[in-house]
């Protein structure tokens, strides 16, 4: 294996005959340790690199490319290759640069920055050297520099770039962003901090003032100037968010520090702010959740406190201290007491807790079950709160005869209140047996109620035989589509009934659908798929017949598409025709589609929107289309690949 044109079963004149183990993954790490190899002489490794470089695929430069890549990396073995500027010059030019009639493409540019990687090190810090030294942009500055700086940390011609590029640029949307570059790679830098010290004492803009906070806090650790910087800011603005910020970054670079958390405790005891006020609690529960000086202030507040929604809230972190404090629980039970015709819609989903009036139940039944999750006040005043909002019962099973929209809010309020399993086993049961007696009560029910009462109490306890036995008599017998595919979609969790949901999921799918079939079996373990049989054919097989039928629906579609990669007029921001529907709907799961057998066809019928004129005409579906082909470009032989394009 001395000879470089093993790699290639050496017949460059006949494509399809040859055996190109440079693009065979298998043969990758074989091809680098062959560079490294002292027994090769050096003209053969020249000799294949040559090779690589001036690779010409004649199937879309794809080929090309992944060769100039292998190339780029073989450098890192053999650093001598009498051309070694020039490639990595190339994957600069790749990486931040633009040629004729377009941006390079996505992939090619990722995957050029990736090289860079995996090159001769030395080489590349040099050219991005010069490219710092040389590029009339301040994007690409900005750009390069960050990247110069990550590949050589502390690099200072990456640091002194980013410096100037503060001290020249004025527009406070680019400084924003350049202060985020320089917290990337100037840690440590004093040049870097005496600019951005600067910048935080003399913009007039909040935003900038605060980046500049932020960026001081990723660069500043243990450096004096910083910290005197950040002290004396605190010391003459006081109360507002970005002292918060301020406290907050001065304590990442000095922890422990006084000013600091004085700064924090004295929010607590002046902000009007929720959001601040939740904030700093959050902050100081991390660095010292034992704060005696929070506990004071915010204990003071909750006894002088007479706004509903901020006492809410200084209750709730004053229990974050101390859960054990006088007065926090009566305070949340109590406030939540007093409201009456509360719009209970949101109580479909806690995950989410907004820092205004509108969500302070949310936020108080979320501290209730956190802080006092076996509590018997806390889990009445919760019941309470549901019954008297939504008007129902809940001992008689929510309600004797349950509307939809009611009875699916007490519902989802149960379930999400107490699905996270803080409080205990009895509350737990209690909520399930209310769920499951209200199944047996209202069979003839509203079937949207019955199935979110069943996934409800199969959330809450998986296998749950009453409400399994419901969802399969829905969906065995009710033909309505979207009800038997609520009710099978929740089943095929449930490995024991996986079969006969997805039975009767492909049943009420036509394989023309292939945009649902494809988005079932994402949801599904793979090897689950030989397992299920429907009229002698698995599940597997069904499948991927239902994903022939959607590619030839796709090649359909192109064909009668084909006139818009020459058509200058189409745009995909106006209206679409019912045609232009139907392609984007079936184009739009091309991704699903991992079999290679079928990208031939597919590389066939879409290389035509790969030209300048079509880009004009339509970017976006350019974009897509390329990243489709690099992919395949990626799985496929090159053999395969140029025969699909050169057919």
């Amino acid at each position: 294996m001395n000879d470089w044109k093993y790699f290639f079963d050496y017949e460059l004149n006949n494509p399809e005959q040859i055996n190109y183990r440079i693009f065979a993954p298998d043969y990758k790490a074989a091809i680098l340790y062959w560079f490294s190899r002292e027994d090769i002489p050096k003209q053969q490794k020249e000799d294949l690199i040559r090779v690589l470089v001036n690779f010409d695929d004649d199937c879309g430069d794809f080929y090309r490319y992944r060769a100039y890549f292998l190339a780029a990396e073989a450098l890192n073995y053999f650093p001598e290759f009498s051309f070694g500027d020039a490639i990595v010059k190339q994957l600069l030019d790749w990486s931040y640069l633009y040629f004729g009639w377009q941006l390079f493409p996505h992939p090619l540019v990722e995957t050029a920055r990736k090289a860079l990687q995996v090159t001769d090190k030395t080489r590349v810090i040099g050219a991005f050297e010069k490219l710092l030294r040389n590029t009339p942009s301040r994007l690409t500055l900005q750009s390069a520099a960050v990247k110069l700086g990550e590949l050589d940390a502390g690099n200072k011609m990456a640091i002194a770039a980013l410096i100037l590029l503060l001290d020249v640029t004025t527009d406070n949307y680019r400084l924003l962003s350049i202060c985020k570059s320089i917290s990337k790679i100037a840690a440590g830098s004093q040049a870097a901090i005496n600019t951005v010290v600067k910048l935080m004492q003399t913009t007039e803009d909040k935003n900038l003032c605060c980046e500049a906070i932020k960026t001081l806090g990723k660069i500043g650790w243990g450096n004096q100037i910083a910290t005197l910087a950040l002290e004396k800011f605190l010391q003459i603005n006081r109360g507002d968010r970005i002292c918060f910020d301020a406290a907050k970054n001065l304590l990442l670079i000095d922890s422990g520090n006084e000013v600091a958390k004085d700064a924090l405790v004295y929010l607590l005891e002046s902000t009007q702010e929720l959001y601040l006020l939740i904030k700093t609690v959050e902050f100081l529960q991390e660095i010292d959740s034992q704060n005696q000086a929070a506990i004071k202030v915010l204990s003071e507040r909750l006894k002088t406190c007479r706004d509903d929604v901020l006492r809410a809230e200084i209750a709730a972190s004053l229990g974050k201290f101390d859960c054990n404090q006088a007065g926090v629980k009566e305070a949340l039970i109590g406030i939540l007491e007093s409201y009456e015709n509360v719009f209970l819609d949101d109580l479909d989903s806690l995950e989410i807790c907004g820092d205004n009036e509108l969500y302070l139940h949310r936020r108080i039944i979320t501290s209730l079950v956190q802080l006092y999750p076996s509590d018997k006040d806390v889990i009445s005043s919760l019941f309470s709160f549901i019954e008297r909002n939504l008007n129902i019962d809940i001992d008689v099973c929510l309600s004797i005869t349950p509307d939809v929209r009611t009875s699916s809010l007490a519902i989802y309020a149960l379930r999400n209140i107490f699905f996270d399993g803080h409080v205990d086993l009895v509350v737990y049961q209690k909520v399930i047996a209310i769920f499951v007696r209200f199944l047996k009560k209202n069979r003839s029910s509203d079937l949207c109620i019955q199935i979110a009462v069943a996934e409800a109490i199969l959330q809450l306890e998986p296998d749950n035989e009453i409400a399994v036995s419901i969802l399969v008599e829905i969906m065995e017998t009710h033909q309505n589509i979207w009800i038997g595919e609520k009710a099978a979609t929740i089943l095929l969790q449930l490995e024991s009934h996986y079969q006969q949901a997805m039975s009767i999921l492909i049943k009420l799918h036509s394989k023309e659908n292939i945009g649902v079939l494809l988005g079932y079996k994402r949801l599904l373990p793979d090897n689950y798929l030989d397992k299920i049989v429907k009229e002698d054919k698995t599940t597997r097989v069904l499948i991927d017949e239902a994903i022939a039928l959607g590619i030839q629906n796709l090649l359909d579609a192109i064909a009668k598409d084909k006139k818009l990669p020459l058509d200058h007029e189409y745009k995909t921001s106006r209206y679409m025709t019912s045609e232009e529907e139907r392609f984007f709907q079936v184009w739009s799961n091309v991704n699903s589609i991992t079999k290679q057998v079928y990208f031939s066809e597919i590389i066939t019928a879409l290389k035509a929107y790969l030209s300048e004129k079509f880009y004009y005409s339509n970017s976006s579906r350019y974009d897509e289309v390329y990243q489709f082909m690099w992919d395949c470009a990626e799985k496929m032989s090159y053999q395969d690949f140029y025969k699909a394009w050169n057919s």
